[in-house]
C-alpha cells in the first residue's frame, strides 16, 4: 500500500512515541501545521518543514527517488518470524517492514511464544530511559494493531488475559524450529550420530547472528541469553557427534566462530582443540590451549578445569576417531533426465531462466509455459544440467502427467519426492502433513525441484519448497498466472535458423546442407514446432532415399499433414489431443468453430458473430484458449492459431460436421 506524506509522518511520529504537540515542540512547527500535514490538508509541505520534521524524528532525508518495491520472498505463504539474528518478518511473499516500536513489540512477543506479555512490560521496553508519554498505552495498542493486520490471516497475535501473546508453531518461528531440530538430534545422537549431525547442521544454519541483534532493548533479556546458551549447547553436541563420525573438519568450521564469540568457554575450546589435532594441526591445538589458559588466569584468576585438561591429554595421546571411520553419506539425488543430445538453440530462454534462478539466498519459482511440443521439458533439462554445481544437495524431478487423462495427485507426487530424499517409511497419509515434512527436509538444503508437465497451479502449490535456498522449476501447457510468486517464461517457437539446425542434427547435416531451400520450406510446414521438426528429421533419417523436397511435397497436402508428422510414440496430433481433451465443452466448441473462420486471424467481434454469442462471452472463451496455449493473442484484440493447431481444429470441426450429417440422415 502506498502512503502519502501525511500518513508516513503520522506513522513515523507514532513509532517515535511522540504526540503531535511533542513533535511540534521538537521541530519548531505549530501543532496546526503538523495536524494539517497528517490529515492531508497540506498537499505539498515546504522543504524547510520537511527538514525540521526529519531532524525532530531523527530521520535522514533521502533525495526524491522512485520508491523501491518491497523485498520479494517468493515462497513464504505463511508468516515466518526469524529472531535468530536481526528480527525478520516474512509473510505472503513479502518482507514486512516496521518501525522500531512495532519491531520491539514483535521481538519481545516472539521470545516467549504462547505466553502473555503484560502491556506494562512493553511500555518499559519502548521507553526504558525516559518517562513514557501520556499516549504510551495508545501507542502500544497502535503497534499491536499494525502487527495484527499483517498476521491476521494466520491469527497468530491476540489479546489474552494479562497482555498480548504470540501463538506460533515451529513453522512460524525459527527459534522453535531450532529447538525441535536439536531435540530430535539429541534423541538419535547415540544410535545414529550421522543423522544427528545432519539435524544439528540444519538447526545451526538457522542462526544469522546474535538473537534480535537489531533490538538493543532486548539484548540482555533472559530469553535472549537462554537462546545464546542453547546455541552453544547445540554446537557442543554437534562437535561430539562429529568426533563420533570422524568429521573433524566439520567440527573445526563450526566451532571457530563460537570460540571467537566465547573466548573463555572451556568446553567449546576443548572440542576445537581436539578437532584441530585430529585434522593434523596438533601444534595449533596446543596453542589454542595455551591461549585460553592465559586468558583464564588473567581475567578470572583460575586454571583450566578438568574437562579442558582432559581434552588436552586426549590431544597429546592422539585419542580421536580416525577420519577414515567417517560414514558414507546417502546418495545425493540428481533425478532430472538428460536433455536431448541434439538439443539446439534456445539461447534467449535459457539465459532468461538462468537469470531468474540466479538467486543464491532466496527461494524462487520459475514456470516455463508453452504449447504442447514446444520443448519445455528439454529446456528445463538443459537448465538443470547447467546448474548442477549450484545445487549441491541434489535435483529432484517429478512427471506430474498434467497433460494426460490421469494427472498425478499431489499426495503421490510428495511421496515420490520424499522417497527421493530418503524417507522410505512412515509417510504421512495426509497431503498437508506430507507437504510439511517435505518442506522441513528441504528447509536448510540447496535443491532444484523440477515439476514437469503440471496441469494447473493447484497441482503444484503443495509441491513447492518453503522459505530457504531451494528452487522450483515448473513446466506446463497452461500459463500459470495464478501460481503466486512464480516468474513466467513463455517458450515460443524455434526461429527459422534454429529449426533448420535441429532438422540437421536429427536427419543429418549433409542432407540438409544439400537442399537448403527445401529445408527451410520443411520447417515452415512444421510450423517451427520442435516436436514436428524432430518427427520430420526422424522420418528422413529412417528413409535415406527420400529427398527433403519430396517430403515437403508430402506435407503440402494440409488434409494429411498431421498424418505425416508421426513417428513411433512421437505424434503431433496426439499431443494436441491431450490439450483439447482438457477443455470444457464451451471452450472445445470455440476451438473447433474458430477453425472455420476465413483468413489466419480473427477479431473479437468477428469471433463473437461466428460463435453466435455476445462479445463478452466470446472474449472469455478466447482468453481461456490463450491461457492453455491453444490460441495466440495478437495486438488489437486479434487471435490466431499455430498453423498445425489450426489443421487439428479443422479436422475436429469436419469430423463433427460429418457426424451431424450422418445423424440427420438417420433421423430424417
Amino acid at each position: 500500500m502506498d502512503l502519502n506524506f501525511g500518513s508516513q509522518l503520522r506513522l513515523k511520529r507514532q513509532d517515535a512515541g511522540l504526540t503531535q504537540r511533542e513533535l511540534a515542540t521538537r521541530s519548531g512547527l505549530s501543532v496546526a501545521v503538523i495536524r494539517d500535514l497528517e490529515q492531508g490538508r497540506t498537499k505539498q509541505p515546504q522543504p524547510r518543514s520537511i527538514e525540521a520534521l526529519a531532524g525532530a524524528l531523527r530521520l535522514r532525508p533521502a533525495p526524491p527517488a522512485r520508491p523501491a518495491p518491497p523485498q520479494r520472498i517468493e515462497t513464504a505463504s505463511q508468516p515466518v518470524i526469524q529472531i535468530l539474528g536481526p528480527l525478520t518478518l516474512r509473510f505472503a511473499g513479502w518482507g514486512a517492514g516496521f518501525g522500531p516500536g512495532p519491531r520491539t513489540v514483535l521481538g519481545r512477543l516472539a521470545l516467549t511464544p504462547g505466553q502473555a506479555v503484560p502491556r506494562a512490560e512493553l511500555i518499559d521496553l519502548l521507553w526504558p530511559a525516559e518517562q513514557p508519554p501520556a499516549s504510551a498505552v495508545n501507542l502500544v495498542q497502535t503497534y499491536v494493531s499494525r502487527l495484527r493486520r499483517v498476521l491476521a490471516p494466520a491469527g497468530l497475535l491476540s489479546l489474552v488475559p494479562g497482555g498480548y501473546a504470540l501463538a506460533v508453531s515451529a513453522d512460524h518461528l525459527d527459534a522453535l524450529r531450532f529447538g525441535d531440530l536439536v531435540d530430535e538430534a539429541r534423541e538419535v545422537a547415540t544410535r545414529d550420530p550421522a543423522r544427528a549431525g545432519e539435524l544439528l547442521d540444519r538447526a545451526l544454519a538457522l542462526w544469522r547472528g546474535d538473537p534480535l541483534a537489531d533490538l538493543v532493548a532486548l539484548a540482555e533479556h533472559p530469553s535472549v541469553v537462554t537462546l545464546r546458551e542453547e546455541r552453544v549447547r547445540a554446537g557442543l553436541l554437534r562437535a561430539d557427534v562429529a568426533d563420533a563420525c570422524g568429521e573433524h573438519d566439520v567440527a573445526v568450521r563450526m566451532l571457530r566462530p563460537l570460540t571467537d564469540r566465547h573466548p573463555l568457554h572451556e568446553p567449546l575450546h576443548a572440542r576445537l582443540m581436539l578437532a584441530l589435532a585430529a585434522t593434523g594441526r596438533q601444534f595449533e591445538a596446543l596453542e589454542l590451549y595455551d591461549g585460553i589458559r592465559q586468558r583464564l588466569l588473567e581475567q578470572l584468576g583460575v586454571d583450566p578445569g578438568p574437562e579442558l585438561a582432559g581434552y588436552r591429554q586426549r590431544v597429546l595421546r592422539q585419542q580421536w576417531r580416525p577420519a577414515a571411520a567417517r560414514p558414507v553419506r546417502a546418495t545425493v539425488p540428481f533425478q532430472v533426465p538428460a536433455a536431448p543430445a541434439d538439443f539446439t538453440g534456445r539461447a534467449a530462454p535459457l539465459r532468461e531462466v538462468h537469470r531468474l534462478l540466479d538467486q543464491p539466498t532466496a527461494a524462487v519459482v520459475c514456470a516455463i509455459c508453452g504449447v504442447g511440443g514446444v520443448g519445455k521439458t528439454a529446456v528445463a533439462a538443459m537448465v538443470a544440467s547447467g546448474l548442477r554445481a549450484a545445487y549441491p544437495d541434489g535435483q529432484l524431478f517429478v512427471d506430474l502427467r498434467g497433460s494426460g487423462p490421469a494427472p498425478l495427485h499431489p499426495v503421490e507426487a510428495l511421496g515420490s519426492l520424499l522417497r527421493a530424499l530418503g524417507v522410505e517409511r512412515d509417510l504421512p497419509a495426509d497431503v498437508t502433513e506430507r507437504a510439511g515434512l517435505y518442506r522441513s527436509i528441504l528447509a536448510d538444503r540447496r535443491v532444484l525441484v523440477v515439476l514437469d508437465d503440471a496441469r494447473d497451479a493447484a497441482q503444484v502449490r503443495q509441491l513447492l519448497p518453503g522459505p530457504g535456498r531451494c528452487t522450483a522449476l515448473v513446466t506446463s501447457r497452461r500459463r500459470l498466472v495464478d501460481l503466486a510468486g512464480a516468474r513466467l517464461v513463455d517458450l515460443d517457437l524455434l526461429s527459422a535458423g534454429e529449426a533448420v539446425e535441429l532438422l540437421a542434427a536429427v536427419a543429418g547435416r549433409a542432407r540438409v546442407e544439400a537442399e537448403p531451400r527445401a529445408a527451410t520450406a520443411l520447417v515452415v510446414a512444421c510450423g517451427r514446432l520442435p516436436l514436428a521438426v524432430r518427427i520430420a528429421g526422424v522420418r528422413l533419417a529412417s528413409r535415406p532415399g527420400w529427398s527433403l523436397h519430396a517430403f515437403v511435397e508430402r506435407l503440402a497436402d494440409e488434409r494429411h499433414r498431421l498424418d505425416e508428422l508421426r513417428a513411433g510414440d512421437l505424434d503431433v496430433r496426439a499431443t494436441f489431443e491431450r490439450s483439447y481433451a482438457q477443455l470444457a465443452p464451451p471452450e472445445a466448441r470455440t476451438f473447433r468453430l474458430l477453425a472455420l473462420a476465413p483468413g489466419v486471424q480473427i477479431g473479437l467481434q468477428a469471433a463473437a458473430a461466428l460463435l453466435g454469442i455476445d462479445p463478452a462471452a466470446a472474449e472469455h472463451g478466447l482468453d481461456s484458449l490463450v491461457s492453455v496455449n491453444l490460441l495466440q493473442w495478437l495486438p488489437g484484440d486479434r487471435f490466431t492459431f499455430h498453423n498445425l493447431l489450426r489443421l487439428y481444429a479443422i479436422e475436429l470441426a469436419g469430423a463433427l460436421r460429418v457426424r451431424a450429417v450422418g445423424l440427420t440422415a438417420r433421423t430424417g
